[in-house]
């Protein structure tokens, strides 16, 4: 998918769908499922997201990894830890300049892959900064705002690439 600009959170949220992203809507500047079941819940039908993000224009997006086909690397770089040193661990194996990446409200970036075939589990801490959200996980997209700050698309000529 790649990803462009469009005016609206429900444009947007289709756009997600129409990707074949399963997404779900977040409680307005949180990461806080606003329906029961939360990533379990989470769907692609294009005719539920318009539901969705018309009743709350306002909600923050999410995306379930699993159904996805995801895997995101979270680099978080909050609370006295520092993703981005971490990272350099990683890079010289995997093509994270390449792949579709988000800046996220903290001033870390999420970093999105295709999902390997099989199961890539979730990892929690795999080092210090850095999460694995797959399978069972989900990550908040933009446009969504948490404490007067948006995640955005850092550069929107990418698309995910598979998971080296």
């Amino acid at each position: 998918m790649k990803v462009h600009s469009p005016s609206t959170l429900v444009e947007q949220a289709l756009e997600y769908s129409k990707a074949g992203w399963w997404i779900y809507p977040c409680i307005a500047g949180q990461k806080a499922p606003l329906i029961k079941g939360g990533l379990n819940a989470a769907s692609s039908d294009p005719v539920q997201v318009l539901e969705w993000f018309t009743r709350w224009p306002t909600a923050n997006l999410a995306v379930a990894t699993g159904p996805s086909n995801l895997v995101v690397i979270d680099e978080d770089v909050k609370n006295g830890v520092d993703g981005m040193a971490s990272l350099k661990l990683l890079e010289a194996a995997t093509a994270f300049a390449e792949t579709l990446s988000s800046h996220t409200p903290s001033g870390g970036r999420h970093f999105f892959f295709r999902a390997p075939a099989g199961s890539v589990p979730r990892a929690i801490g795999l080092l210090p900064g850095i999460d694995v959200l797959a399978g069972g996980s989900s990550a908040v997209l933009p446009p969504s705002r948490i404490r007067d700050a948006c995640y955005s698309w850092a550069d929107t000529a990418h698309e995910p690439l598979p998971l080296p």
